[in-house]
């Protein structure tokens, strides 16, 4: 196995095992702040009746996971996870005794992922029961054998339940969807968050580590080839808490020590996409609701269409069509690649609490 990209300040060591990306271990230095992805996550709208960052509702109140989880599964990948992995086996403990947190699990790719590959025990936590409903389908099996105490609702930001101390605690793209109406990205101050964050902390044990997966801001044009195709992407990520979550690295470390964790480093898989291959590299799976519904930018772009009185996923797809009709749309594709390459689909960012 290859060794961990790390990443310190803009110094870079790249890692990519696919033979038409990077060599492996190739170094570089960004002068954009740190390499990341936009990916397709979006704007988090607070709904107009969540006066307090604390109240009950939907973790994600601009995507509906209750509709859309059933096409996770069918074009997402769980980009991360072997990073993630590579990272518990620095606990120094063996993988059978490690107790990870999965918060924001989703239909439980990750949490089965890790137990697939020898951890021992998993909690399951998501805001969304259609998420979770096939969670415990999928690790069914693991929760027979004893090695998953929970899969249940948990509304961020309230602590874990039970009191329980975790080894590791993984947050994969969520930080975004913990927006709140008191955000303020000039002070940097972002309430919801933080305080899931102290959560989060409270919830480690001493030398545990958390593990956040998330998009940072020089790549939230390039880190799908097709986003390309989409005027002014940068408006769609204009919410106050997306300085937090996409923003830059520097953000990111500061929030986090300003909690109490230490010792950060950051990973960039280049070799990972985050929709799997067999549909992201298909020029015309952009054409199937199915597979937009499973990037949530497209949610973003439907809602500023609303606001503009446009189709602006109509117009995405014209573009498209005119670069097939001129044999133009691999070498489109290409080009957006080479960029995706360059910075990567998403940042694996570890943090461990003294």
């Amino acid at each position: 196995m290859q060794d961990c990209t790390k990443l310190y300040v803009h110094d870079i060591t790249w890692q990519s095992r696919a033979a038409r990306l990077h060599p492996a271990g190739e170094r570089a230095t960004l002068y954009i702040c740190h390499a990341c992805s936009a990916l397709c996550l979006s704007i988090p709208k607070i709904v107009s009746n969540a006066k307090k960052y604390g109240q009950r509702i939907d973790m994600s109140a601009f995507e509906d996971y209750q509709k859309v989880c059933k096409y996770y599964d069918e074009f997402r990948y769980p980009i991360g996870a072997e990073t993630e992995l590579r990272e518990l086996c620095r606990l120094g403990k063996p993988l059978k005794d490690v107790h990870i947190a999965d918060i924001g699990c989703g239909t439980g790719n990750y949490s089965k992922y890790f137990l697939d590959n020898g951890v021992g025990k998993v909690s399951m936590f998501d805001g969304s029961e259609g998420m979770l409903s096939y969670a415990k389908t999928k690790v069914a099996d693991y929760v027979a054998e004893g090695r998953v105490s929970h899969c249940e609702t948990l509304q961020l930001p309230n602590p874990l339940p039970d009191g329980q101390q975790y080894d590791v605690i993984c947050m994969n793209f969520v930080l975004h969807h913990l927006g709140s109406p008191d955000d303020d990205a000039s002070t940097r101050t972002f309430p919801k968050a933080t305080a899931a964050l102290r959560n989060i902390y409270a919830s480690l044990k001493s030398g545990g580590h958390f593990i956040l997966l998330t998009c940072l801001k020089p790549q939230l044009k390039t880190s799908m080839w097709y986003h390309g195709l989409i005027d002014d992407l940068d408006s769609i990520f204009e919410a106050p808490i997306m300085d937090l979550a996409y923003g830059d690295y520097s953000t990111l470390e500061k929030t986090l020590k300003g909690i109490g964790f230490d010792k950060m480093e950051a990973t960039v898989p280049l070799h990972e996409t985050l929709m799997k291959p067999v549909h992201y590299y298909n020029i015309d799976a952009v054409f199937d609701p199915k597979f937009l519904q499973a990037d949530s930018t497209f949610t973003l772009l439907r809602n500023r269409s609303k606001n503009s009185g446009s189709n602006e996923t109509d117009a995405l797809h014209q573009r498209l069509r005119k670069l097939k009709e001129s044999n133009k749309a691999e070498a489109f594709m290409e080009r957006q690649e080479e960029l995706r390459r360059t910075y990567g689909c998403a940042t694996v960012i570890t943090a461990r609490k003294p």
